[in-house]
């Protein structure tokens, strides 16, 4: 994936890696909302700082996990919509899937695209850039779901 924004003009950013999501035009210092997704890209080389990112990255990839799964699915979801997230996946390890929502042109999420981890996963917005699972064995991707969890905790 790197290597695909290499020469670009996007940046991409694994957690963690603050990512504040301002209602209007306040202060960095009144941002009630701050989030630190798995993975974030992000074009707009203006909205980074030396706080992270201010303002809604192109793309976020979660993780989820056992502790995360209601809140990636459903709280953060309607977050990244609000704010303008073109591209959110929700990568499931343990299940094997991942699930897409892009934008559309009345600036909302879509019915979710379901695709299986057996096959490569190309993103929307990023032209060319396609995503292989296979050098993911199953048991490293449940290894890697519980550690986040423990992370977390």
């Amino acid at each position: 994936m790197y290597n695909h924004f290499k020469d670009t003009d996007c940046s991409p950013y694994v957690a963690p890696f603050d990512v504040r999501l301002p209602e209007a035009d306040e202060q960095d210092a009144e941002i009630k909302t701050t989030v630190q997704p798995d993975l974030s890209v992000i074009r707009d080389q203006d909205k980074l700082d030396e706080l992270g990112c201010r303002g809604a990255p192109d793309w976020v990839i979660e993780v989820l996990s056992p502790s995360t799964s209601l809140r990636n699915m459903n709280t953060k979801r309607d977050l990244y919509e609000r704010h303008g997230v073109r591209e959110y996946w929700l990568v499931h390890p343990t299940e094997r899937w991942i699930m897409i929502y892009v934008l559309n042109d009345n600036k909302r999420y879509g019915k979710g695209q379901l695709f299986g981890m057996d096959e490569e996963t190309t993103s929307i917005i990023f032209s060319g850039l396609k995503i292989g699972w296979s050098f993911m064995p199953a048991t490293l991707l449940r290894s890697a779901a519980f550690m986040h969890d423990f992370d977390e905790a």
